[in-house]
This record gives structure tokens, sequence and C-alpha cells, in this order.
């Protein structure tokens, strides 16, 4: 167990020493910043995806900002709601839409929305911003000025390989 604990510690101190030399050679301009983002934000481990999942929420409300949309606020019903939904389709290795309705009742909601994305591992939160926004009906969804609340919800399929994200919007 000791032995763990040290790769563990000597591992995390080793990626914190490379993203340190990678801002700083972004800073220099030896580095586009896109390198560094890619390496500091590949897919989430399964079991930490708040860091990564922060990112996305901040992302998507830029791109509202950039709109003259409010910022959406993240509900612990909406991302429960998104959380079990991903592990559902993630397991089941399908990638089909939620009922909404039941989100608008469980969640107390007049109004709902879903975007889903199965991606590789490695893609960045702005590599999900992007697809989104690409993408007109999941655009629509993502600027539309009806939703007030945010949950995103990540699961990784049975291999490890891939993950099913599913981004819930809200308006109670």
């Amino acid at each position: 167990m000791r032995t763990t604990t040290l790769r563990t510690t000597v591992a995390t101190a080793a990626t914190g020493l490379l993203g340190g030399l990678l801002v700083l050679l972004m800073i220099l301009g030896v580095a586009p910043a896109a390198t560094v983002e890619r390496l500091a934000f590949t897919a989430p481990t399964p079991a930490e995806p708040t860091r990564f999942t922060a990112r996305v929420l901040t992302l998507v409300n830029e791109r509202r900002a950039a709109h003259d949309l409010p910022a959406l606020r993240t509900g612990p019903c909406v991302t429960g709601f998104a959380d079990r939904w991903a592990g559902h389709l993630a397991a089941t290795g399908t990638l089909a839409h939620s009922d909404l309705g039941t989100l608008l009742g469980r969640c107390d909601g007049t109004y709902a929305a879903e975007n889903l994305l199965r991606v590789r591992a490695g893609a960045t939160p702005r590599d999900l911003v992007r697809t989104w926004m690409a993408t007109p009906c999941d655009r629509a969804t993502l600027l539309s000025a009806r939703p007030r609340v945010i949950g995103l919800g990540l699961a990784w399929d049975p291999a490890g390989h891939r993950w099913v994200t599913v981004l819930d919007l809200l308006h109670h």
C-alpha cells in the first residue's frame, strides 16, 4: 500500500510539473494555448469529472454572454438527472434523449431541453462546446433564453474508451 501511495504522489507531482512547464512555454510563445488546454483538460477519469464539468459550464456561459443571454447556474436536481441518464446511456451503449417530462416533474420545471454527445477519450471541454455550437439544434438549445439551470452528466462506456455527456437545461 505504501508503494502505491508513493507512486500516486510521484505521478501527481510529475503531472503538476508538466502542466507548469506547458504554461511557461505558452507564456513564452513556444506552446500554443490549444496544446495546453488539450493536455490540461483531457477527458476526465471516471472518478474526477468535476474540474472538466466546471470548465464546460464556464464555456457554455461564455457563449451565452456573447449573445447577451443570462448565465446558467447549476442545480443539483438537474445535474443528478443528467448524471443518471449519462450512466444509463454509457452502460447500454445507446444515445437517446431522456424523457424530459420526467425531468420537468422531478425538478419542478416549466421548460426542459437536452443535448447529448458521445466522444472519445482526449476530448476537451472546448471540443464539447464547439461541437454543440456547430450543430443547429444543440446550438439553439444552448442559446435559448428560456433555461436558467444547467446540469452536465458524464459517464464512461464499460470499456473506458468513450464517454457520454448529457447536458440538461431547465427553467423553474
